[in-house]
């Protein structure tokens, strides 16, 4: 699966180039193992998506999509999952279209770098029996990384109020992802490829650590701890 991931994102980050600066406010895209698809990170639908259709010509499709943003299928989500898909929808958006809004800023202080961009979102590289019982079989809510740094943070997004009966801890997950994906060639390779929106290329130099971001508010300052991770609560 990590190789057809990978090369369906090299295959499609040429392509997507040619349309970040048009319609970056809007949507993003993200390489799996069946295809790509293409994610809103609009208000109207937050992190809803819509699957390529690889036989069709791409530039009509991503032009289409992007225009009609209230046309991506509403997901039947539940209230608490929808408030986190908010919530991230607003995360990307913000580093995306580099709004500078006291959430960010602070995260930025925090990191101390001014350049924290948005790479992908929801990364699954790991398909398969026990997905969701192993820290490193489940998704990484964002990729996000720092080229003055030479970083990679995997970031986890929790709600406000987190749920008490989930199975595994934002530290356990991340604790799972850095001992996958940390120093692994093909981790590096995706976030060159997705990390198009920096307009720098990420290198085998770069880092990677964790983050937890929780109840995200653009207009608000964090509370900032240091624990495990750094976690910033809203």
């Amino acid at each position: 699966m990590v190789s057809t991931v990978i090369k369906r994102a090299q295959k499609f980050s040429e392509q997507w180039g040619e349309y970040i600066l048009q319609y970056k406010s809007d949507i993003h895209w993200r390489s799996k193992d069946k295809g790509i698809i293409v994610i809103s990170h609009n208000s109207q639908r937050p992190m809803n998506g819509i699957d390529l259709k690889l036989s069709e010509p791409i530039d009509i499709q991503i032009k289409s999509l992007a225009q009609n943003i209230n046309e991506f299928p509403q997901v039947n989500r539940s209230k608490k999952k929808e408030e986190e898909h908010t919530q991230q929808a607003k995360f990307i958006s913000d580093l995306i279209m580099c709004h500078p809004v006291p959430a960010i800023q602070a995260i930025q202080s925090a990191l101390n770098t001014s350049d924290i961009v948005f790479a992908g979102s929801e990364v699954v590289l790991y398909e398969g029996k026990g997905k969701f019982k192993t820290p490193h079989k489940q998704i990484i809510d964002c990729v996000l990384v720092s080229p003055s740094r030479k970083q990679i943070y995997l970031v986890e997004m929790k709600k406000e109020k987190p749920s008490k009966n989930k199975k595994m801890s934002p530290y356990e997950q991340l604790y799972g992802y850095l001992q996958t994906y940390k120093d692994k060639d093909f981790f590096v390779s995706l976030c060159k490829l997705i990390s198009c929106y920096c307009g720098q290329s990420v290198s085998e130099e770069y880092s990677m650590n964790g983050i937890i971001v929780q109840g995200y508010k653009s207009e608000s300052k964090p509370t900032i701890m240091s624990d495990e991770f750094l976690t910033f609560k809203f």
